[in-house]
């Protein structure tokens, strides 16, 4: 065991139909492909260049605010990616037996991307509700992607690094080489690495361009001689990492370990080989201990074979031809996920190693002519067992502006997993709400039909020392796991206005400490375990939150702006108010007024109504003459996109500066895509 080893602790996930690490290790072991399939716009019907396909997330628009201490008007101007990787941060250090809110190893360091924040572009820019009751700067701030890891870290009460990464589809394994970095050089005791990327609107397909990076048959096909590109996809997760000799001394539940990484730009093969051969150095690991290789997989046969041309000259260099070690990516399954890319692909090595299989690759057909085999790689077709009891993985990812990123990754050493207690039988469940709490039981129950042979001792250990304590209670007394199974069945909850918290001294009883939880108290339950012996931290069902609707909608033109609130049966907040917006009369200008004739005419210049504050926009009009700006131009844009499949870029936009001009140019692109001709512009 090296000394800069890390472990993974802690886990958390949100894909197409995936919200766990089980669903996900499911749906891979199944060769599932993450989409879902949908309905053209109207315009697109005749149109062959369209592809209804997209892999998107279920339900962005709900969330947990009162979990995370945030107001309802608040939540609503919230980036779904900032609320999403609010979950995957409670979620994350939950899977790995920390409490969210009480004794929590306070110096941990947290790393995130995010994609830019399209529901502010979308949606809030363009809702009048939105705009009259918020500032710009509020709006920005709200949903800026900068800010996530401060934000996390406030919340939790973390002290160590937060910083926030930017670096294209690189950019969250460049997460996890900082947080392995921060923990290393001893300047945190554990890091988070997260991402996400998340498309408003979700249902939404694109318009295929040949020679582009998306799928034209809306396939994840990263092998074929029929490959020619991926769908995009929304995504997220998390992972929470600690020093390994550490993890080993706290007893932490580890998924897998990180024994090497690199992480660099490199313009040709020769550089990229350089930095693959510096991962194994650091790892002190040779490519011939390397049982599967999971690679980018952009779908683009020229660039998928270069990546793997380069990997398997790294492999036979090393004498590691002949091995033949397995080769996949998880793109064909997840498609593009921007800068969450990456996270699917670590916790798909995390489970291998973890399960000891090699997860089958989706979507394959017939390699590649030409295929650089090399006698280093296959294809695996079928779920497998692996035979190596100490194998080794990787994970290479190649940008598309040429950063280069290599980790290895070992399974995770055993340990002792005999109970050293057997007779502490009080299973914990605590929410913040009724709601949560029932889901919660919910979740237990099914764990314990899943896995029968759990044992009581440690999941009554696990919720005590690992879960936080709320106002909503419910205690289980269980000697066994079937009588558990039984009362989980049914439940006495409490609810309770004030937790004070109590620190037991080191003759406490358990008989004691459970009763004054279920009068209310939060228990310091490490003090009480200090010296005693205990039940082991296992892997247990995670909070269940009460998410409602915070949205606001992109309104049409012409249309009322739509806010949505589903509150909670208790809260006092006061209805939301609905500010019209005042309309000024069109100045003087030089140009002469000239009413809007085509149906585009007219859209556009009730889009410039909306966004100026002006009545009777002329289609000769001049956009800078009417008090536009560069936020103006960017918010009227993005409504003619959302009304139009075409991408006008800002540039494009001020050469453009009359509803006249920008009418017939729209007008002369539908006509393009109608017509299934290609275009200058990229369309989704």
């Amino acid at each position: 065991m090296s000394t800069t080893d890390i472990a993974v602790i802690g886990e958390a996930y949100r894909f197409n139909g995936v919200r766990t690490a089980d669903e996900l290790f499911d749906a891979l072991c199944g060769k599932k492909v993450l989409k879902t399939r949908i309905k053209a716009p109207n315009i697109f019907d005749q149109s062959a260049s369209y592809v209804p396909y997209r892999s998107m997330l279920d339900d962005i628009q709900l969330f947990d605010a009162e979990a995370f201490g945030i107001d309802s008007e608040g939540a609503a101007i919230l980036d779904p990616q900032i609320r999403i990787l609010l979950e995957c941060a409670w979620e994350c250090l939950e899977s790995a037996g920390w409490s969210v809110s009480e004794n929590t190893p306070r110096n941990i360091s947290v790393f995130t991307t995010a994609s830019l924040s399209s529901y502010l572009l979308n949606n809030l820019l363009n809702n009048a509700e939105a705009l009259s009751k918020h500032s710009h700067i509020e709006l920005l701030d709200r949903n800026d992607r900068n800010v996530i890891s401060s934000m996390i870290s406030k919340i939790f009460g973390l002290h160590g690094e937060s910083m926030s990464v930017q670096n294209g589809s690189t950019s969250f394994l460049q997460c996890v080489c900082l947080a392995c970095d921060s923990i290393i050089s001893g300047r945190c005791n554990a890091a988070i690495a997260g991402g996400a990327s998340v498309c408003v609107p979700q249902k939404a397909g694109y318009v295929y361009h040949e020679g582009g990076p998306l799928s034209g048959t809306g396939k994840n096909n990263v092998f074929g001689n029929d490959c020619d590109g991926l769908i995009p996809a929304s995504g997220a997760g998390m992972f929470l990492l600690k020093r390994l000799d550490d993890a080993l001394a706290d007893n932490d539940n580890i998924l897998a370990v990180i024994k090497g990484y690199s992480c660099g730009y490199a313009a040709d093969r020769k550089g990229r080989k350089e930095l693959i051969h510096d991962a194994y150095r650091a790892a002190d690991v040779a490519p011939t201990d390397i049982s599967y290789a999971e690679i980018t997989g952009t779908g683009i046969m020229a660039k998928d074979i270069e990546e793997i041309r380069c990997l398997s000259e790294v492999f036979t260099e090393e004498g590691a031809a002949g091995s033949s070690c397995c080769l996949g990516s998880v793109s064909a399954n997840t498609g593009y996920a921007g800068e969450a890319s990456g996270i699917a692909a670590m916790g798909k090595l995390v489970h291998m190693l973890r399960n000891r299989v090699l997860i089958p690759q989706a979507e394959y057909t017939i390699p590649f002519d030409g295929f650089p085999y090399d006698g280093a790689f296959y294809i695996n077709d079928s779920a497998e067992a692996v035979e190596k009891a100490e194998g080794c993985m990787c994970l290479n990812h190649v940008s598309e502006y040429g950063n280069n990123i290599h980790i290895i990754l070992a399974e995770a050493p055993e340990t002792d997993t005999e109970t050293e207690v057997q007779d502490n039988g009080y299973v914990l469940l605590s929410a913040d709400s009724k709601v949560s709490l029932m889901a919660l039981r919910d979740q237990y129950i099914r764990a314990i039909e899943l896995d029968p042979d759990m044992n009581a001792a440690d999941i009554a250990y696990t919720t005590q020392i690992s879960r936080s304590q709320y106002r909503f209670r419910a205690c289980i007394k269980a000697g066994d796991i079937k009588e558990l199974h039984s009362g989980l069945q049914d439940i006495d909850i409490k609810e309770f206005s004030d937790c004070p918290y109590y620190q037991p001294d080191e003759n406490a009883d358990i008989e004691e400490l459970i009763d004054k939880w279920n009068e209310g108290y939060n228990i310091d339950w490490s003090a009480y375990y200090k010296n005693r012996k205990h039940g082991r931290k296992i892997r247990l069902p995670l909070y269940q939150f009460d998410r409602k609707q915070f949205w606001y909608e992109a309104a049409e033109p012409g249309a009322a702006s739509v806010v949505s609130f589903e509150k909670s049966t208790e809260s006092s907040d006061p209805p939301a108010e609905k500010t019209a917006k005042t309309l000024y009369e069109r100045p003087d200008l030089f140009t002469e007024y000239v009413a809007p004739e085509s149906e585009i005419e007219q859209e556009l210049c009730a889009i410039w109504s909306d966004h100026l504050g002006i009545r009777n926009v002329g289609v000769n009009d001049n956009f800078m003459e009417l008090g536009g700006n560069s936020i103006i131009g960017t918010q009227i844009l993005n409504r003619i996109q959302q009304k139009y499949p075409i991408d006008i870029q800002i540039s494009t936009f001020i050469k453009m500066p009359t509803v006249a001009q920008q009418a017939e140019f729209i007008d002369e692109e539908l006509e393009k895509i109608i017509n299934g001709m290609d275009s200058d512009f990229s369309f989704m």
